[in-house]
């Protein structure tokens, strides 16, 4: 009878302690370590920065300085300002295609006397443009090739009794000059200097190469400063 009556003491007790137990989880008190759910795995995020290709536009003034040859060369090296303007596509992180257009309006005569005439060129090529360094400053090498004209322009200086007088275009030219279309390439370097992520200023270097018959003496450096805009 003890025996069984200390049993029953202990049946109780056991009884007792692990309604007590439940009572607590039941009243929000902590669990213990191994009754509570396991965190789920963290997962990793990757931000991508992939390029996306974009459209541009761009547009500036431009100096010229003549390295003319032949029946174009003048007494001395002479300069012009004009401007050029250009729309491309970034079809790759690296690689840009683009249609320029520059316009020299006049590569001033200083030399003097008869057959002295002004000089001026324009262009319309497809370029190509490499960027080797992408981010804020952007440099490239560029390549192009297509439409020319060079021209012995508006302004006529002659002689007449040892002093200068100006002509013009409808009286009689006397000088020779080759002037037409043609065909020319052009090789320049510069940079894209990022503002903002769509403005930019461009500045380059150029060097212009006239090729065929009537214009291959119109050969002149390019140096220009824009503004362009990145639709991205």
């Amino acid at each position: 009878m003890k025996m069984k009556r200390v049993s029953s003491v202990f049946c109780a007790l056991a009884v007792f302690g692990t309604a007590s137990l439940a009572m607590a989880g039941a009243y929000g008190e902590a669990e213990q370590p191994e009754e509570m759910p396991r965190p789920a795995p963290a997962q990793e995020v990757v931000e991508t920065d992939e390029f996306a290709p974009f459209p541009y536009i761009a547009a500036g003034a431009v100096y010229g300085q003549e390295y003319f040859e032949g029946d174009v060369h003048q007494i001395n090296d002479t300069y012009g300002w004009g401007w050029n303007a250009r729309a491309g596509y970034r079809f790759m992180e690296m690689l840009a295609v683009e249609l320029l257009a520059e316009h020299i309006a006049e590569f001033d005569s200083d030399g003097g006397g008869s057959n002295s005439t002004d000089r001026r060129a324009w262009s319309l090529m497809p370029n190509l443009k490499v960027f080797p360094i992408q981010g804020f400053a952007e440099p490239y090498v560029s390549v192009g090739a297509g439409l020319f004209r060079g021209d012995h322009g508006h302004n006529y200086t002659f002689t007449h009794n040892g002093f200068p007088y100006q002509g013009n275009s409808n009286g009689p030219s006397g000088n020779g000059v080759d002037q037409g279309y043609g065909f020319g390439m052009r090789f320049g370097g510069g940079v894209d200097l990022y503002a903002t992520e769509n403005l930019f200023v461009e500045a380059e270097l150029a060097y212009m190469l006239p090729l065929t018959e009537d214009i291959n003496n119109y050969n002149y450096l390019s140096v220009s400063l824009g503004l362009g805009y990145a639709f991205n």
